[in-house]
């Protein structure tokens, strides 16, 4: 069954570049010690090859020295500006220490009424602390719920970047509305963080600053479904030189957690073979950003 899926599915060999890298990222290092124990697990078997950590988490440092040991490994800082606690304490931007929701945040900045300077200072933090627990700077930097991708914060994020390593790479999450069409899943907020990244590209480049080629990932966690199936779609046409999938993987389902069950469903897919088998059909090779 699944050897027909991935022929049918396949796009003609000469449509797809031999060098084409397919990184895996594991998102949300430090929210929970469930997702850091999957995040490590499977990187220590080269199952992912890249991790986002959110600095601003209760548990970001369990297991950060053993992450930071991994070889051939991409670590990245998941900037965190909506939904949980500023490190900067609290401020206009978070009252009593709590980020604004992504739905105030994207409406403020459209409009205008969010204080550059102090998202710019929370941005700051947020680079000094991983640096502090990792000893160096991030490989590259994405944000929680994609506020990366919003224009005037886009901008603070990536001058950010290119201050703390000129040769960072930025997330990018725009995939064209064909793709997103065809695979039917989470369509509209898959347009919609596709339609936030238009430019982004072109912005890194400015700063001499790279992206991901190709995005997938996006979908419903609240959702049922096998995440077997969800995969074959986040590589359809994953034929560019890096084509990144956000993975969330947790090594159990957490009481209350509406999530938990599509993170173990991750996790036990990524511990298989089925991964490096269906990248092998499409001439992918798994590895870190290159």
């Amino acid at each position: 069954m699944h050897g027909v899926r991935l022929i049918a599915g396949r796009p003609p060999a000469d449509s797809i570049d031999v060098n084409s890298r397919l990184i895996l990222c594991g998102d949300d290092f430090g929210r929970s010690a469930v997702i850091n124990d999957a995040i490590l697990a499977l990187a220590s078997k080269g199952k992912l090859t890249a991790a986002s950590v959110r600095v601003n988490e209760p548990f970001v440092a369990q297991g950060a020295a053993a992450l930071a040991e991994l070889p051939d490994f991409d670590l990245g800082l998941h900037i965190a500006l909506t939904d949980g606690t500023a490190i900067t304490g609290s401020s206009d931007f978070a009252p009593n220490g709590i980020l604004p929701t992504i739905d105030q945040l994207t409406v403020d900045a459209y409009l205008q009424c969010v204080s550059h300077e102090r998202v710019a200072s929370e941005i700051a933090h947020q680079f000094d602390a991983f640096e502090t627990l990792f000893g160096r700077p991030p490989d590259y930097v994405g944000a929680h719920q994609h506020v990366q991708l919003i224009p005037s914060i886009r901008a603070l994020v990536l001058n950010a970047a290119v201050r703390r390593n000129p040769r960072m790479w930025v997330r990018n999450c725009e995939e064209k509305f064909a793709t997103i069409a065809r695979r039917g899943s989470y369509p509209a907020r898959a347009w919609f963080v596709a339609l936030l990244s238009h430019g982004l590209r072109r912005d890194a480049a400015k700063r001499r600053l790279r992206t991901n080629d190709g995005f997938a990932g996006l979908y419903d966690l609240r959702t049922p479904g096998a995440f077997e199936d969800r995969f074959a779609d986040f590589l359809h046409l994953a034929g560019r030189p890096n084509h990144l999938i956000i993975c969330r993987p947790a090594v159990r389902a957490e009481r209350g957690d509406e999530t938990g069950s599509a993170r173990l469903s991750e996790y036990h897919f990524l511990l298989s073979d089925q991964v490096a088998e269906m990248a092998a059909a499409r001439r992918l090779t798994i590895g870190a950003f290159r």
